[in-house]
């Protein structure tokens, strides 16, 4: 077996129940979120990646955030209480039990590595290893597992650090929370473990245990620091927020993407970024975001949940959940709300907030309107100031305009309405009915014209 890949007989055990309480949130720890993704969702990921397709997470009686979250792409067992991460894995033990052996995984590392998974399952199966644990060196190993090893080298036991006395706390190799053992020797070993002086069953006493047993233990040690950081806390949240933004950054870049000042750029994980796109500083491109080639975002811009075309350009303004097509310019200080399409070359200016609407190829809205719940045509003129009233007090209505129409400068159209292919409405209007093809529209409330459009 090579350490690409991964026995098919293996099941993923996540740890997750735990209260957390450290983060001060109503939000539970894991699905706090890095880089707009659930700190739960990053640890199934890399299971998924290193080859495993088996998962269980252990979860508090109050779980339905978690299934929100993560949906069908693992099982769950509940730990009714919080007797310590032995008890958590015991919870496991029904839908685990007929795997050959186990990963297992604090919920709350999110930087960990495919990679990484993957080497450990591979020793510990190359070795024939009854458990193998990641290590790591810490210069500050303060509130982590000490690894304790003999003279020669092997390993002894993990002791926490609410059991260990001054010299042990002075050892800088910690356990990192992922472990690989065999089964059923787990399941037998679980139940045999004895209670700390905090009354809680520890995963890390079974190192010692199978020590004892004179069983084969394993370890590896990964001299990546960060990408075994527990987040405990907003501080530490915030650093491996840090942290990942600076590799999101590097890839990006180094696939072709110009960052005017990488530092001031925050992106996403769920996002993609064509070559030759510039990202101007104080610019969030956010999750769910697909920007083509050769676009100019920002400054003081952020892109939500939409899709970008090619050699479009947005500056200082908000996109959110929208499709806007090739070369389309918006901003400075608009805002394109969900359910907004914007089709190629179309041009909107300063201040305009377009909802729930699509614009037709080159269409122009270039200052001060809002836009709401209207299709567009093509080679339409907004003028400045003009306002979709597409609320009645009690619904939302429609607005059509037809292709090639002028809309004057503060035309107020009260919706439903439609406005014909070629018309024109006056500055100042407020069209209150349907305006027909090539017609004018003068006036407050309108007046029809008909003839040709001058």
């Amino acid at each position: 077996m090579t350490r690409n890949e991964t026995s098919l007989d293996i099941t993923a055990i996540v740890l997750a129940a735990g209260n957390g309480s450290r983060m001060k949130s109503q939000t539970p720890k894991p699905l706090h979120k890095v880089c707009g993704r659930e700190m739960l969702n990053m640890v199934l990921d890399s299971v998924e990646l290193s080859g495993i397709k088996s998962s269980v997470t252990i979860v508090p009686c109050e779980h339905q955030l978690f299934k929100r979250s993560v949906g069908d792409r693992t099982k769950f067992e509940i730990q009714n209480q919080p007797k310590g991460t032995g008890h958590a894995l015991l919870q496991a033990k029904r839908l685990a039990n007929n795997s050959s052996h186990i990963l297992v995984i604090n919920g709350d590392i999110p930087l960990i590595t495919p990679e990484t998974l993957s080497e450990l399952v591979y020793i510990h199966q190359e070795k024939k290893s009854t458990a193998t644990f990641l290590t790591a060196r810490k210069n500050n190993p303060s509130g982590s597992g000490r690894v304790i090893r003999t003279s020669t080298g092997a390993v002894k036991a993990i002791v926490e650090e609410e059991e260990a006395d001054s010299d042990i706390k002075n050892i800088t190799e910690v356990n990192c929370g992922v472990y690989c053992f065999t089964s059923p020797w787990v399941w037998s070993a679980l139940d045999s473990l004895k209670p700390s002086t905090t009354n809680e069953f520890y995963i890390t006493d079974l190192v010692a245990l199978a020590v004892a047993q004179n069983h084969t233990v394993e370890t590896l040690q990964t001299p990546q620091e960060s990408e075994v950081m527990n987040i405990n806390n907003r501080l530490q949240l915030a650093e491996a927020e840090s942290i990942l933004q600076s590799r999101i950054r590097s890839k990006w870049m180094e696939s072709g993407v110009t960052m005017i000042d990488p530092k001031s750029t925050y992106i996403d994980q769920d996002v993609y970024i064509g070559k030759d796109t510039s990202i101007f500083p104080n610019t969030h491109i956010q999750s769910g975001s697909n920007i083509g080639q050769s676009c100019r975002i920002g400054p003081d811009t952020t892109v939500k949940s939409s899709n970008i075309g090619h050699t479009s350009k947005i500056t200082h303004s908000f996109v959110e959940d929208a499709s806007l097509g090739e070369n389309v310019s918006v901003g400075p200080f608009s805002r394109i709300r969900d359910g907004t399409t914007l089709e190629n070359n179309v041009y909107i200016g300063n201040h305009v907030e377009i909802k729930n609407s699509t614009l037709g190829e080159e269409t122009k809205c270039g200052h001060f309107s809002y836009i709401g719940d209207a299709i567009i045509g093509r080679n339409v003129n907004v003028g400045a100031g003009t306002i979709t009233c597409n609320y009645d007090g009690i619904s939302k209505h429609s607005t059509l305009i037809g292709n090639y129409a002028f809309i004057g400068s503060n035309t107020m159209i009260v919706a439903p309405v439609l406005i014909g292919d070629n018309a024109v409405t006056g500055t100042g209007s407020i069209v209150n009915k349907n305006v027909p093809e090539g017609a004018k529209a003068i006036g407050a409330p309108i007046r029809i014209i008909k003839g040709e459009r001058s």
